[in-house]
């Protein structure tokens, strides 16, 4: 469990990240774990739940939902299964491991 204001994930030190739409390209995000070389392309819904994780949030389902435009009850399901996918991959860290 976070603390109020503690990001709920965090990026892993071996995986790194480029998102195309930094580029012009597509709204697509590649992750790789590196050195094995292994990439992810996460698009759409999972491209967002990823960003929020990563860039901090304190509570990723309340803002996935709230930038969908849905209630936290809508999305946590599927939101806290994408997550749990993420770490169990290994592309996001829970906080404080």
């Amino acid at each position: 469990m976070t603390l109020p204001g503690e990001p709920e994930y965090r990026v892993p030190p071996n995986v790194a990240w480029v998102d195309g739409a930094d580029f012009g390209l597509a709204e697509e995000l590649y992750l790789t774990i590196v050195p094995e070389g292994r990439t992810v392309l996460l698009k759409d819904t999972a491209r967002l739940i990823w960003h929020v994780a990563a860039e901090g949030s304190d509570d990723v389902v309340r803002d996935v939902a709230e930038i969908a435009g849905l209630t936290p009850d809508e999305v946590a399901d599927d939101v806290r299964t994408f997550l749990a996918d993420l770490t169990t991959r290994g592309l996001l860290l829970p906080r404080g491991r």
